[in-house]
């Protein structure tokens, strides 16, 4: 159950919204309208500065002479349209091109095919050849020595007297004036449309771009001032991360794994408070997040150690029953907790277990159950918090991240002040907003933020719980990341059921 709730959360962490996507864009409205900006102009101005080109036109028909052998199976007419596409393979043909750069009206001239196109109509026989060029008589010389050439070429015969190049009697004949010359139609022409249209597409694929790399890499909460900003409440303090040497791993492994990887000074949010707390207001804390894996658990367990050494009595809830990880902290089972105070099995001084730390005490959650929500909607989780209200200085819950599970709704009412853990660059703006808001809607009195895993902290707030390092521990020391083997584990829990 747990595990399959856990990849539902995760799934859900990775997936993008619409809604994400909409807000993104909006947010970041005058960033998109000044990369269209740019991206336009650089547009406009490629295109006033292109210079006009000059498209030279003229008309050819294609006629076909009848022998003997082609009178059987064709009139003059079909065989003419047989040969159109032909011809124009021809005009682009490397030697028909070269015998053109040498005619008369180029003197030696290049002439491109790329700038050559020809069409036809199977109906009267024409075929249109036109040729493109940046000088008005460039283009024109260029098209009467192409057309001046296909008409000579088409009339080369040989030996026999048949076509030297087509397999029938195919004649090229120009479509002349009166005197018999070619005279193209020429036509001016511009790409400063379709370089405008062009450049507004590219402008509007970069705003699609640039949304697309916000919401995946840039929209996250990356510093303190953006989470000051976007949840309103000052940021408490920040945690930098770490990575350890060999030197570190290896005494990590030899000394106390599960202890060095959680150590970590919040001495600072203790002091806070601390400080809070004189006015007797707020003494029930929630430690929240987002989604998991930001360190919730690491600076609740980390921050009752500090209570607990301020000589304040403190006491640690688990309620994270979507991963609950408090116990391991302190190599203290999980069974016998908050479920079995539901059941009725125990009462409140059944629940409470040492943890070994001065003035601190931890209430686990038991064994998992299915539907655990009506427990936290139940008079008796009220008798707890009540309860513990009573007979400690501090109480932290460490509850259950706020887009996995729906826990803070009913939790948030009964507590006097909540502090909400950040990972670095892990979530968005939007999300973390919208969890400001939803704490706000069910009367949660957001005191601060832990900014966690920054990469810009230092000094001796730093963050050593690795999962790389886990394993590694696991190795070394034939116990768990938590501090417990996994027979003393087994043991403690079948002692405890045993009760």
């Amino acid at each position: 159950m747990d595990n399959v709730t856990e990849n539902t959360a995760a799934k859900t962490e990775k997936e993008i919204s619409l809604g994400e996507i909409f807000y993104v864009f909006c947010k970041h409205i005058l960033w998109e309208i000044l990369i269209f900006a740019i991206i336009l102009g650089a547009g406009l101005g490629f295109a006033f500065k292109s210079k006009d080109y000059y498209v030279a036109s003229a008309d050819v028909v294609v006629k076909a002479g009848l022998s003997d052998e082609t009178k059987q199976n064709y009139n003059d007419t079909i065989l003419a349209q047989k040969y159109l596409v032909t011809v124009c393979d021809v005009l682009k043909t490397p030697t028909f091109i070269s015998r053109a750069e040498r005619n008369e009206f180029v003197g030696g001239k290049k002439i491109s095919t790329k700038n050559l196109s020809t069409s036809y109509n199977d109906d009267s026989l024409v075929i249109k050849i036109s040729y493109k060029d940046g000088d008005k008589s460039a283009a024109e010389n260029k098209l009467k020595a192409i057309i001046s050439e296909i008409e000579t070429f088409s009339k080369e015969v040989d030996e026999t007297g048949k076509s030297k190049y087509f397999g029938a009697e195919i004649k090229v004949v120009p479509i002349s004036d009166e005197a018999g010359a070619v005279d193209p139609t020429t036509a001016t022409l511009s790409d400063k449309n379709k370089i405008i249209v062009i450049s507004a597409v590219i402008g509007l694929v970069a705003i699609v771009a640039y949304v697309f790399c916000v919401v995946l890499f840039g929209d996250k909460v990356s510093s303190v001032d953006k989470l000051e900003k976007v949840t309103g409440k000052r940021n408490v303090m920040t945690i930098g991360k770490k990575r350890l040497s060999k030197e570190d791993k290896k005494q990590c492994a030899a000394e106390d794994a599960t202890r060095k990887f959680l150590k970590l000074n919040v001495d600072k949010l203790a002091d806070t408070m601390i400080y809070l707390s004189d006015d007797g207001k707020n003494q029930v804390y929630q430690i929240q997040s987002a989604v998991s894996d930001e360190g919730k658990t690491t600076v609740a367990v980390n921050l009752a150690i500090s209570l607990g050494a301020n000589a304040r009595k403190t006491l640690i809830i688990d309620c994270d029953f979507a991963h609950p990880t408090v116990h391991r902290a302190f190599r203290i089972s999980r069974i016998v907790g908050i479920t079995d105070y539901f059941k009725g099995e125990k009462d409140f001084d059944g629940i409470i277990k040492h943890t070994g730390y001065d003035n601190l005490d931890i209430i686990t959650c038991g064994e998992t159950i299915t539907d655990h929500t009506i427990f936290f909607t139940s008079r008796k989780f009220k008798n707890i918090i009540e309860e513990a209200r009573k007979r400690y200085d501090f109480v932290i819950l460490d509850c259950a991240p706020i887009k996995l599970m729906s826990d803070y709704i009913n939790v948030s009412p009964l507590v006097d002040a909540t502090v909400l853990v950040v990972e670095s660059d892990r979530t968005s703006a939007r999300d973390l907003a919208r969890i400001v808001e939803d704490l706000r809607v069910c009367n949660a009195n957001l005191v601060g933020t832990v900014f966690n895993f920054s990469a810009t902290a230092g000094g001796k707030n730093n963050y050593y719980y690795k999962k790389e390092l886990k394993a590694e521990a696991e190795m070394l020391t034939g116990t768990t990341v938590e501090g417990e083997t996994a027979g003393e584990t087994a043991q403690t829990d079948k002692d405890e059921r045993a009760e």
